[in-house]
């Protein structure tokens, strides 16, 4: 748990030049991992730069329904959530460009989250998405997302992000300082904070009682049935 492990990489050009440089950091207490790349003088930069996720994530459920059901690519710009979710095996998404500071680009699944977290809001973001073969499932969908930098009239430029790659629990989000919670389904605005208080009070009941979530079920129950008794009675 107190251990990290750092990788660096260097790219050159067939004369030796250095051309990209990355660094990554693992922890050994951490989902999060730490990426950096910088950009040499020696490259040329007539693009933008884009951080991209690519692989999707791999189905976990055995009802192959609540993967396409739950599965989907998410950025956040602005404070607001943009999805993208394909529930048809004929559909496919052609990647589409969303402009604006973004906060950060992730693809979920039910249970789990892969984010791309830019140490400064990427100037856009992309989201993508197709259905592939794996294994004898009828409908696989696999989601593409990326945080994209501009690199136009510069020589050299550093771009640094850090990436969750865990599960969709608040208190491990909570720890990017980035509100990855947003991609979660609370419900409608209204009913939010009740979404949260609920989900608050079950972990108080686990972590700090000590109780099982079945014990911790029926005592929340019970907590309901006394609070609305008299309301019901009346």
């Amino acid at each position: 748990a107190d251990e990290s492990v750092k990788l660096d990489f260097l790219m050159r050009d067939n004369l030796g030049n250095r051309l990209i440089s990355k660094s990554t950091i693992f922890y050994g207490n951490s989902f999060i991992s730490e990426h950096s790349f910088l950009f040499y003088e020696s490259i040329t930069l007539d693009n933008n730069i884009e951080l991209l996720w690519a692989g999707g994530l791999r189905p976990t459920e055995q009802v192959e329904a609540e993967d396409i059901q739950y599965g989907s690519g998410i950025i956040r710009q602005g404070g607001e959530i943009e999805d993208l979710q394909i529930n048809s095996k004929d559909l496919t998404t052609d990647r589409f460009v969303y402009n604006g500071e973004t906060e950060w680009a992730a693809v979920r699944t039910k249970y789990f989250m892969a984010a791309l977290m830019p140490s400064v809001p990427s100037s856009f973001a992309t989201l993508a998405a197709e259905n592939i073969i794996f294994g004898d499932r009828k409908q696989t969908p696999l989601y593409y997302t990326s945080l994209g930098f501009s690199s136009r009239g510069s020589s050299m430029q550093d771009v640094s992000s850090r990436v969750y790659l865990g599960p969709l629990d608040v208190d491990y989000l909570n720890q990017t300082g980035v509100n990855l919670d947003a991609a979660m389904n609370w419900g409608w605005a209204i009913i939010r904070p009740i979404s949260k208080g609920i989900l608050w009070t079950l972990k108080f009941m686990h972590h700090t009682l000590k109780l099982n979530y079945g014990l911790s079920l029926l005592l929340f129950a019970l907590l309901i049935r006394l609070i609305t008794g008299p309301l019901t009675k009346k």
